[in-house]
């Protein structure tokens, strides 16, 4: 919640700085977005520890996002826009392997779900070159929640005891984004317009990592748990993505403005982690994340 007010008022404070009685025009509307995921999860699996818990296999998932969007048109060329989307994005996994783990010869069975609460404010400040040609700059604010809720079974070779499992790990992220593009605009008629825009982005970023671990004697997780562990980490974050939004713009009367297009962003990260309290380190290289799908905007020309 606290990040959802900071968002609100960023966005509050460009446009208080920008009043629209400077704009030559004001256009403001809604968003839906239908995003696939495609989770950074299945590049984690780069440790044993990883593959123990089955990241490499989490399946593509997907879901809604929603938000609104704006933008200002002061002069000819110059124009600053605004957009926020919410969403909540969903996939799952299921892993069976056998291997050594702190020493033992441990056989498992596990599958779970993993969720995650995804903000974008995106923001640019657009400069256009000619009637079809604009370069930007922008910055793109990424706060993610990703919950991964996990249940199995567990079995030591070596003393032939079985543990049932319950796994949470909570990961929080806040990423910073500057960016880089241009877009093309193309009129087909007085009523339909295409569009494309395309950006690089570097990334700076943070993680905070919580891992519970509870085991039980059978299969009943409802009684106490005979042990648990509890594990704190974190991780500094930078990489590299980009963007490829194309559309189309019509035009209605009554300065009604639909837009239905497709977004594509894919992000690779790199990053230390480090166990709080242990000092312990991984080094993660590449670790891809991808987001695709079409969307619809709905907007109204106030000026």
């Amino acid at each position: 919640m606290k990040k959802i007010l900071l968002i609100i008022c960023i966005v509050a404070t460009v446009f208080a700085l920008a009043t629209p009685s400077e704009a030559l025009e004001l256009i403001a509307g809604a968003k839906i977005w239908y995003a696939n995921w495609v989770p950074w999860l299945r590049d984690s699996g780069q440790t044993a520890g990883d593959r123990y818990f089955g990241m490499q296999n989490v399946e593509t998932g997907g879901g809604w996002m929603y938000g609104v969007s704006a933008s200002m048109r002061f002069t000819d060329t110059l124009s600053l826009s605004v957009a926020y989307l919410y969403g909540v994005l969903d996939s799952s996994f299921e892993h069976e392997d056998r291997g050594i783990v702190n020493g033992d010869d441990i056989a498992f069975y596990q599958n779970g779900t993993a969720e995650i609460t995804r903000q974008d404010l995106d923001t640019a400040l657009n400069y256009s070159i000619t009637s079809w040609l604009k370069v930007f700059v922008g910055y793109k604010y990424q706060p993610i929640e990703l919950d991964i809720d996990q249940v199995g079974a567990e079995r030591n070779i070596s003393d032939n005891k079985q543990y049932f499992k319950k796994t949470t790990q909570t990961i929080e992220i806040e990423n910073h984004c500057p960016a880089l593009g241009f877009g093309v605009s193309f009129p087909l008629t007085d009523t339909f317009v295409l569009n494309a825009n395309v950006s690089l982005l570097y990334l700076a970023g943070s993680m905070d990592y919580t891992l519970k671990m509870l085991y039980y004697e059978n299969a009943d997780i409802s009684a106490p748990p005979v042990s648990s562990d509890d594990i704190k980490g974190e991780m500094d974050l930078d990489g590299w993505g980009f963007s490829i939004d194309p559309s189309l713009m019509v035009l209605l009367k009554g300065n009604i403005i639909l837009v239905v297009g497709f977004r594509y962003q894919m992000i690779s990260v790199d990053g230390e982690y480090k166990t709080i309290g242990t000092g312990e380190e991984i080094t993660y290289t590449d670790m891809r994340d991808h987001v695709y799908g079409a969307y619809l905007s709905a907007m109204y020309r106030f000026m």
